[in-house]
């Protein structure tokens, strides 16, 4: 019965969603062929920003705002809108403080779409996969601002914990299925989990990256283990190790600025380490996957699950780790390939290059920068590459240590 009512509430309200669009017609079909009429003196363009899932809301409102400053040989007006309910209301606030959006401009926007001739005035976002292929945001440009009293009041929250200024602190992101799970389909919790059950590839054991964060905490960096939800708590008693996802206090304004103020992002690849991307913080993606998705236009390092053949125990090459750009679990099961997680030690190494990288003491010998060349050369052989890759980032890569564990025949087309 519970289940009717709700599934009549969504017909209902889509009704009457229908209603209002029809009804607003009356006003809004007038101000479009007005913006129409004074296109030669001023160019008005119309445009929602996607903010239900928090990458796509930081990475579509950082483009919209870059690009609303291009063409300034002609006076320009860009008004936006949200579509729904917004996936952090800190990221809403500080976009609404910089970008003109407002609700009324829903419905300028769908009846310029409606009627002919519309697409001069029409502002679709670039960022149908959160992915900035052109580096238009590259190292922090098209980022929003934060008050002074927001960063005096994220400070003192920090400092509540014994960080003091200017000691480096890293945020980590782990995903985990809980996230997802809790987006359930008319309160129905099991359709929710049948849903986001195809994502379960991307899940990782928070337990398994313990020991690399221990190691960064005793090099003197702060550790906020990030998350609106997690499955299981971080176990792990270093003072320097704070697992956030479980504070009580969390919330989504210190969301957005710790991953927006963090010296560098651990993550394994999920959307609120775009935060840190907008703000030009390096980020180590860990158990990464498809491979063909790394960030090639940020200064990121990217390392990826094994894929091993189940028939033959065979990891795949590197050619075929490429082709193998699945985005659902199944895909990887039809296909006979096991996904298989990155070991402690592994996730370990990966971080300890990754930090002293960061400190410029890292050095690559000739015989890994060989390695690297070949990676990059295969990966722009690859059939999809010039899809999802344009403007490289001179700091993009996988992990070198990844790259020496890797058999000789890795980088075989077959």
């Amino acid at each position: 019965m519970t289940l009717l009512l709700d599934q009549l509430r969504r017909v209902v309200s889509r009704v009457f969603e229908k209603f209002k669009i029809f009804v607003s017609g009356l006003w809004a079909i007038p101000c479009v062929l007005a913006i129409r009429l004074v296109n030669p003196f001023v160019n008005i363009s119309l445009g929602s920003i996607s903010n239900d899932r928090i990458g796509h809301f930081v990475t579509d409102a950082c483009e919209q705002k870059l690009r609303a400053g291009f063409n300034e040989r002609k006076r320009k007006l860009d008004l936006f809108w949200l579509p729904g309910n917004s996936s952090n209301l800190q990221w809403e606030k500080m976009v609404r403080r910089e970008l003109p959006v407002y609700n009324w401009v829903k419905y300028l926007d769908l009846w310029n779409r409606y009627l002919p001739g519309g697409f001069e005035h029409s502002r679709p976002s670039t960022y149908t996969i959160s992915r900035d292929v052109q580096g238009i945001c590259r190292d922090g440009k098209g980022k929003f601002s934060f008050t002074e009293r927001e960063d005096r009041v994220a400070k003192s929250w920090l400092s509540k914990f014994g960080w003091k200024e200017g000691i480096p602190f890293v945020c980590v992101l782990v995903r985990d299925a809980a996230y997802l799970n809790q987006r359930t389909l008319g309160g129905d919790k099991s359709v929710g989990l049948s849903r986001w059950s195809y994502h379960s590839y991307r899940d990782s054991d928070i337990e398994s990256f313990r020991p690399s964060l221990e190691w960064l905490a005793d090099q003197g960096v702060w550790i906020f283990r990030m998350g609106k939800i997690a499955q299981k708590p971080l176990n792990s008693e270093h003072s320097r190790v704070i697992d956030y996802a479980f504070l009580k206090d969390k919330s989504d304004f210190l969301d957005i600025w710790l991953f927006a103020h963090c010296e560098f992002c651990i993550s394994t690849g999920t959307g609120a380490d775009a935060v840190s991307m907008v703000y030009g913080r390096p980020n180590l993606y860990l158990n990464a996957l498809p491979l063909g998705d790394l960030h090639s236009f940020h200064q990121s390092t990217w390392v990826p699950k094994h894929l091993i053949w189940q028939a033959t125990h065979r990891e795949l090459t590197l050619p075929q780790y490429c082709d193998a750009y699945f985005t659902a679990s199944k895909k990887y099961e039809d296909s006979g390939i096991e996904v298989k997680e990155l070991s402690e030690e592994e996730i370990k190494d990966s971080v300890q290059e990754f930090y002293l990288r960061y400190l410029g003491t890292w050095k690559d010998s000739a015989i890994d920068l060989d390695l690297h060349r070949k990676f990059w050369t295969t990966l722009e052989n690859w059939s999809n590459y010039t899809k999802y890759h344009d403007w490289r980032h001179p700091e993009s890569r996988t992990a070198t240590v990844w790259l020496r564990a890797r058999p000789a025949e890795f980088f075989n087309p077959s």
